[in-house]
């Protein structure tokens, strides 16, 4: 039983060893957040309407940092790096109200185009019934190592 605890300790020791030096390598990748007045989704194309001329961006763990960039910059970096979202298309989480009842559904993204007073994406559904209108609608994109990003230094 002691050599078995020995072994235990030791595997723990090493995996959280591992971890550490794993943290030390992480790139910063960063999550955006879009609000809209109403999201509606027809046929394979989302459009935000009543956006805020910025997006939310926050790095995941283990980095703190946060800003906000211009729609424009989002937009324009999406076909940035080698791992960019234009090569590897992000999940997104898309939370509104239907009739005053939250509902979500979660899509895949394409390549962004900007409009009078909105953003439209072409989507896929991953998981949720579309609905052909949300009010109240946030979108949370998920991370990319946006290298070039320079919000939060």
């Amino acid at each position: 039983m002691r050599d078995l605890l020995a072994v235990w300790l030791l595997s723990l020791g090493l995996m959280c060893g591992g971890v550490a030096a794993d943290d030390a390598k992480m790139l910063k990748t960063f999550l955006f957040i879009e609000t809209a007045k109403t999201a509606e989704m027809d046929g394979d194309v989302l459009t935000l309407t009543g956006i805020d001329d910025s997006v939310e961006v926050f790095a995941d763990r283990p980095y703190r940092d946060s800003g906000i960039v211009s729609l424009e910059t989002f937009v324009d970096a999406w076909t940035e790096g080698s791992d960019s979202f234009d090569s590897d298309p992000p999940n997104a989480a898309l939370v509104g109200l239907v009739d005053g009842t939250a509902t979500t559904l979660i899509v895949e993204l394409g390549q962004p185009q900007l409009k009078e007073g909105g953003i439209s994406y072409p989507f896929q559904v991953i998981n949720g019934n579309v609905a052909p209108t949300l009010t109240d609608a946030v979108i949370v994109i998920d991370g990319i190592d946006w290298s070039n990003f320079h919000c939060c230094d």
